[in-house]
């Protein structure tokens, strides 16, 4: 049998990632890759480093080289590819959660990150690191939002998935 905690985390992290993307689509195109003051060179570039790290992670679980020597790449795709790209990236990881059982999220991972140095952790903690490390962006590109006249990023809090996702679903 799933976690469901597991399985409705990977689903948020897919919900609001799909709300963000959506909002994106509605703002001028050249904003997306206006340059920022930011680690991450534009909005595009946040995202594509979301899709890097999401890849980098599904490696790790699956136990496979992800063929990452850093944490995003110099170039990306236009935005509708990487918009799609990010979406697969999500559905992977509710069909993931889906199908693990709850014995095995707690087995020991044991991986390289991009700079060599090791690390292990449990596959719950890998889904749970995707989730917070795509919700620490979020804020980022919602910042950037907020930076456009006319713009405001969209409410993409847990407890707005919650309210208003799980409980429509559930009344």
């Amino acid at each position: 049998m799933h976690d469901a905690n597991m399985v409705t985390l990977s689903e948020y992290n897919q919900w609001a990632n799909k709300t963000l993307l959506e909002a994106l689509k509605k703002m001028p195109p050249e904003e997306l890759t206006r340059p920022r003051v930011s680690l991450f060179k534009d909005l595009c570039h946040t995202l594509n480093h979301m899709l890097v790290i999401g890849r980098i992670w599904k490696g790790h679980l699956q136990g496979v080289d992800h063929g990452y020597t850093s944490r995003n790449t110099q170039d990306y795709p236009d935005f509708p590819i990487l918009s799609a790209q990010l979406q697969d990236i999500d559905q992977w990881y509710v069909q993931w959660a889906k199908e693990t059982q709850q014995n095995d999220l707690q087995k020991v991972i044991s991986f390289s990150y991009v700079n060599g140095q090791s690390g292990k952790m449990m596959a719950s903690q890998m889904l749970q690191h995707v989730v917070m490390h795509n919700s620490y962006h979020r804020g980022y590109i919602g910042d950037f939002m907020f930076q456009v006249e006319g713009y405001r990023a969209p409410q993409m809090d847990f407890s707005v998935y919650c309210t208003d996702v799980l409980n429509s679903v559930n009344v």
